[in-house]
């Protein structure tokens, strides 16, 4: 998930991890800069992939408010300025992955990884691995993993 903040000019990416039964089994977080949504969006894939293919994970679901970064990893456009990372992203994909799926949702099942996105917007820009969810998201964890 990535946020985008207007008024600051700022992005951060928050990602969970969670297993076949929906749950928390790692995150990570960052600030990424001033960023685009759909950017932020596709930085937040890409993590999160790497993130899965460094694990040894090979079944992977993406789940991503973004329609739009979605819709740009499912039908790369070479005239799209961030046309590399749509690549990377889908080499990561087709070449490390042995099962995937990327799926939109709706932005309200998916506020978990957004308030971590959120926790780390005026951060320094250095990319953290989270082995436990922080205290603040754990209510927000089961209601995201009821849908």
């Amino acid at each position: 998930m990535g946020v985008f903040h207007k008024a600051h000019m700022r992005s951060a990416i928050g990602c969970i991890m969670r297993d076949c039964d929906g749950d928390w089994t790692r995150g990570y977080k960052s600030m990424i800069g001033l960023d685009v949504p759909v950017t932020t969006a596709l930085w937040s894939i890409f993590y999160a992939l790497k993130m899965a293919w460094e694990n040894d994970e090979k079944s992977v679901v993406v789940k991503c408010d973004c329609e739009e970064a979605v819709a740009l990893i499912s039908n790369v456009d070479p005239t799209f300025d961030m046309f590399k990372l749509v690549c990377m992203i889908r080499n990561l994909m087709l070449e490390e992955l042995e099962l995937y799926d990327l799926v939109h949702i709706a932005s309200s099942v998916n506020i978990a990884a957004t308030a971590l996105a959120n926790s780390v917007i005026f951060d320094v820009g250095v990319l953290v691995e989270i082995s436990f969810p922080p205290s603040y998201m754990l209510s927000l964890l089961v209601v995201d993993k009821r849908v």
